[in-house]
């Protein structure tokens, strides 16, 4: 079973049609992204345990408690390496807000939009780890990109928090792992 979604963005603003969000959303649409919708962070939490993002993208207005609330919710539930970009006003405060809360790319709006789908482009390719990205124990391989393990029978799609667990213990064959690392992850 592939994992669906990898082009598809989550995109948090409380003004969906205000001119920064039209931009960004040209900008991904160019880039041959579909795009989901959200106008409260309730509403894309309870989308995007079922629904997989390449990323999550919101407006910089919604606070740098907004930015810290979704840091904390991708580490819970989605993999670390799914990158959050804020976006906004071309305000070298509001971007150090942003990122101190935790986004990992501020997008200043308005901007050129070569640079625009040049830094959106920059963010995604930085969403796959450096580390290996498949580890493979005795004929199964856990494959982070697709999220899923794979072995010569089937190939399952993992939860992010799957893929964690395995990755972990994938890491550690031959190990043990104690419930209290496993819960560290």
């Amino acid at each position: 079973m592939e994992r669906t979604g990898a082009r598809r963005i989550g995109i948090l603003s409380e003004e969906p049609r205000s001119e920064a969000t039209v931009t960004i959303k040209v900008a991904m649409e160019a880039l041959g992204f579909d795009l989901e919708n959200y106008l409260t962070l309730s509403q894309l939490k309870r989308s995007a345990r079922n629904e997989y993002c390449a990323a999550y993208v919101f407006q910089s207005d919604v606070g740098a408690e907004t930015a810290r609330s979704m840091h904390q919710w991708r580490n819970d539930w989605l993999t670390t390496d799914t990158p959050l970009i804020a976006y906004g006003p071309d305000s070298a405060v509001q971007a150090a807000a942003q990122l101190d809360a935790g986004a990992d790319e501020y997008l200043r709006v308005p901007t050129h939009g070569a640079e625009l789908a040049a830094r959106l482009r920059g963010a995604l390719r930085h969403r796959v780890k450096l580390e290996s990205t498949q580890l493979s124990v005795a004929g199964c391989t856990v494959d982070s990109p697709t999220s899923s393990l794979v072995s010569e029978a089937e190939k399952i799609a993992l939860t992010p928090r799957e893929l964690r667990l395995a990755r972990l213990l994938f890491e550690n064959a031959g190990a043990l792992v104690s419930s209290d690392r496993i819960a560290e992850d």
